[in-house]
């Protein structure tokens, strides 16, 4: 991996495992990707009311009291998920590996589960890591001082959540500057100087 990848959680989650996987390999990995490729996902489940039957609570949990990463492995409930962000878990397999039912089943939505930094990684392996060189990041300020002159990139940094600038953000507070730029361009920010336009000679009339 390059050293230069943004930092990456033992459990990451969908938009941190999104990104760094953009990061690494230069290539958009959406949630539908990301299954597709294998990657299985886990849901964290805390001990409560949606898990009621005493012999589930026993298998799944085996005396924590913090909760557990539920894998996702029956295919059948992340179908949904790729399509509308939210799926229903109906079996995972415990942590000694026994396989366990949900009646009725729980749902989840895409911001609950996470991905192992490990199986990240060895995909990002398989698709292969793009030259850091490449990506051009820059961090907030820099980034601003670049641009304030053509727009307004300080508000639109400030409003990125909502405006779906945040797509261009990387870890460690860096940002992608070649998709900030093509955010920009979409929505018609000037993103280059222009030379002023040359004034046509008239001849002068008497």
């Amino acid at each position: 991996m390059q050293e230069q990848c943004p930092y990456l959680p033992k459990w990451a989650t969908l938009d941190e495992a999104s990104a760094w996987l953009e990061d690494v390999t230069g290539e958009r990995w959406p949630l539908p990707r990301l299954l597709e490729s294998g990657l299985m996902p886990s849901v964290w489940l805390a001990p409560g009311p949606a898990v009621f039957q005493p012999e589930v609570m026993r298998q799944v949990f085996e005396g924590r009291t913090g909760g557990y990463l539920a894998p996702l492995v029956f295919c059948g409930d992340t179908t949904r998920l790729a399509a509308d962000r939210t799926g229903c878990l109906t079996m995972t397999r415990s942590a000694a590996g026994a396989i366990v039912r949900f009646t009725p089943g729980i749902d989840f939505t895409a911001a609950d589960i996470r991905f192992a930094a490990e199986a990240l990684k060895e995909t990002a392996a398989l698709i292969g890591a793009k030259p850091a060189a490449a990506i051009e990041k820059l961090m907030r300020a820099p980034l601003i001082a670049r641009y304030s002159s053509l727009w307004d990139i300080a508000g639109d940094l400030r409003e990125a959540s909502r405006n779906g600038l945040s797509a261009a953000k990387l870890g460690g507070g860096f940002w992608d500057v070649a998709k900030v730029l093509a955010w920009a361009k979409e929505r018609g920010r000037p993103t280059e100087s222009r030379p002023p336009v040359a004034q046509k000679w008239m001849p002068s009339q008497r």
